[in-house]
């Protein structure tokens, strides 16, 4: 009597394992996918994404020793340089923040909380940061909607 078994296929614990990883693979797919249909996840992302070019602007209104600001107006964000001689604003529209790529749906407003109009953000050379009002939200969701008192905050995101 022959007592060797034949090994044609595969065993249990071999299509668990298998099994399990597959379903491993699978939450992952589905936990990164579902980051980008989340509305709040979405303006997160590019919450951040404003943050670190206000944090850019506040490095240039150091680095230039003079006052630097921040508007959004027209679907246009623009910078703005303070000259102290002339004591005028004078704007730069090739700002990073238009050349984000914001999904659909997403508005949002600016302005400034002593009632200036522009610049709505206002750093000094010190580094200094005027208070604002940053409201973010999708498709007027007041369920999805950030918003954001001064820098702090906003960096705290």
């Amino acid at each position: 009597m022959n007592d060797s078994f034949s090994t044609k296929g595969f065993t249990l614990l071999e299509i668990v394992i298998v099994m399990v990883i597959v379903a491993i693979m699978l939450m992952g797919v589905q936990w990164s996918l579902s980051r980008f249909s989340d509305p709040t996840a979405i303006l997160n992302e590019k919450v951040k994404q404003v943050a670190l070019v206000i944090s850019a602007l506040r490095d240039e209104a150091i680095i230039k020793s003079r006052p630097m600001g921040l508007s959004y107006t027209d679907s246009i964000w623009l910078e703005w340089e303070y000259h102290v001689e002339s004591e005028t604003w004078d704007i730069n529209p090739n700002l990073a923040l238009n050349q984000i790529d914001w999904p659909n749906g997403v508005s949002f407003n600016l302005f400034a909380l002593d009632g200036s109009q522009s610049p709505a953000i206002v750093i000094s050379s010190a580094a200094a940061i005027s208070d604002f009002n940053l409201e973010f939200y999708v498709d007027s969701n007041l369920d999805s909607e950030i918003i954001i008192y001064d820098y702090e905050s906003l960096m705290g995101i």
